[in-house]
């Protein structure tokens, strides 16, 4: 019997399908979390040392989502590998996570739209487009540099 020879490439990619959707949707939950069902006023500080919804310091807290969720990503995703390679080779056998450009690959185009569709169309106030995608930007910058250390860590 004769394996197709794109076979593996195809079970690579499901494997980083099944790292990236829970990945993508914590990530896409914190930015609802953050920018539709929270209080703005209190997570990003509005008017505290008189800046409003737009100052440029705020406007710096709306970015710095982007590092916060890729913190989160981060911690989840080594904690999680080095778990499961700790555990395959108690039991004899070998564990390697999927490589990180493939699972940010999968996840990048979702969290891209729905980072900027939450961010600039929910609560208020929204953001413009350009401050919506910026931050959707963030978030996937941050995501890649989460996701590298996984297979070391596992």
């Amino acid at each position: 019997m004769q394996i197709h020879p794109h076979a593996s490439r195809f079970v690579e990619w499901r494997l980083a399908l099944s790292h990236a959707l829970p990945i993508g949707a914590r990530v896409v939950g914190l930015f609802y979390f953050w920018f539709a069902v929270a209080d703005r006023y209190a997570i990003f500080f509005y008017d505290h040392l008189g800046a409003g919804p737009f100052d440029p310091i705020t406007v710096s807290r709306y970015l710095m989502a982007g590092p916060v969720a890729g913190g989160f990503v981060l911690v989840i995703y080594v904690l999680v590998g080095w778990t499961a390679g700790r555990l395959a080779v108690q039991r004899g056998g070998d564990y390697r996570p999927p490589y990180w450009w493939q699972v940010w690959t999968v996840c990048s185009l979702p969290v891209l739209l729905l980072v900027s569709a939450i961010t600039a169309t929910q609560n208020a106030p929204v953001l413009p487009w350009s401050l919506a995608v910026a931050c959707a930007g963030m978030t996937l910058a941050n995501l890649a540099l989460a996701l590298l250390p996984g297979s070391l860590a596992a």
